[in-house]
């Protein structure tokens, strides 16, 4: 089987990284892990060094979810990949989990059946098909933090690519991020009320509630 990369990206929590690692590398084979530190003070390179089994990026400067995301897709765009997996840094995949994941998209892409994104717990870990990110596009990085996944997933959707829950085991803690830092939640909650407004003015309501099925479509009816 091909192998298929794997990111982990993070800002902080090295401990819950050390362990969202170690469960998608003891479980996983045919996948290559990359750590993506998004940290301001690279808290990965020390363990990088000491660690042969992972891969790792340090942007020059941290990037924000939706960039990140993008950089993911750069990223596998240059491996020739037809899917990446993508696993938040405060998740640990179950025994097999990250295995079925895989074996289910080489199906799909196999099959020729239409796909976007293959759920477990939400995105907790998910596998991005690289054939409807050529169809749709870059995420937008207008939306840096919530609701970007909101509309990316929606894009995939009306695009024909649907997101398809597999129901596999994935333990999530979420928010770590946010909870570790407050400078950070603080810059959330700051942004949190443009990043809504955006999404409104973009598809005509609030996640679950969208008119437009295409953007900014201020004249289209539900």
């Amino acid at each position: 089987m091909k192998p298929y990369t794997a990111f982990i990206p993070f800002v902080n929590r090295i401990d819950l990284l050390q362990r969202a690692i170690l469960g998608a590398a003891y479980f996983t084979r045919d996948l290559h892990l990359c750590v993506i530190d998004n940290s301001p003070e690279l808290l990965y390179a020390d363990e990088y060094a000491h660690n042969d089994m992972v891969m790792a990026s340090f942007p020059e400067v941290p990037l924000f979810f939706s960039q990140t995301m993008n950089f993911m897709i750069r990223q596998s765009a240059k491996m020739g990949d037809d899917f990446f997996i993508w696993i938040h840094s405060d998740a640990v995949p179950a025994e097999g989990s990250c295995e079925a994941l895989v074996e289910k998209a080489n199906y799909l892409i196999e099959s020729g059946k239409p796909w976007g994104a293959l759920f477990t717990n939400y995105d907790a870990m998910s596998a991005i098909n690289m054939k409807a990110v050529k169809a749709v596009g870059d995420w937008d990085q207008n939306l840096i933090w919530y609701l970007s996944d909101c509309d990316y997933y929606r894009r995939l959707r009306l695009a024909g690519f649907p997101t398809i829950e597999t129901n596999l085991s994935v333990y999530h803690d979420p928010s770590q991020t946010l909870n570790a830092d407050s400078k950070i939640a603080n810059a959330v909650k700051l942004r949190n009320a443009d990043q809504t407004l955006y999404y409104i003015l973009k598809w005509g309501g609030l996640n679950g509630e969208e008119i437009f099925t295409t953007p900014f479509n201020s004249g289209e009816k539900k």
